[in-house]
């Protein structure tokens, strides 16, 4: 498997941060789980994470890599 490497210093990427976290946070304590604060930040960060990867290998597969980057 080819290592991913990717620029998390898009501006898309850093403004979906926030979002997702709160995302997060808010959703854990509707649905009521039990947990801290700080768990609710880092499961939504891992999954940002997780995300991010995933469309950066998805975008990779892509016969004309190009029209990934929106900035060319």
């Amino acid at each position: 498997m080819a290592a991913v490497t990717v620029n998390l210093a898009q501006p898309g990427l850093l403004v979906s941060l926030p979002g997702i976290l709160i995302v997060a946070v808010v959703a854990g304590r509707l649905l009521g789980v039990r947990r801290s604060v700080v768990a609710n930040l880092v499961s939504g960060l891992v999954g940002w994470l997780c995300g991010v990867a995933l469309s950066e290998v998805i975008a990779r597969g892509q016969v004309n890599p190009v029209l990934r980057d929106r900035s060319n």
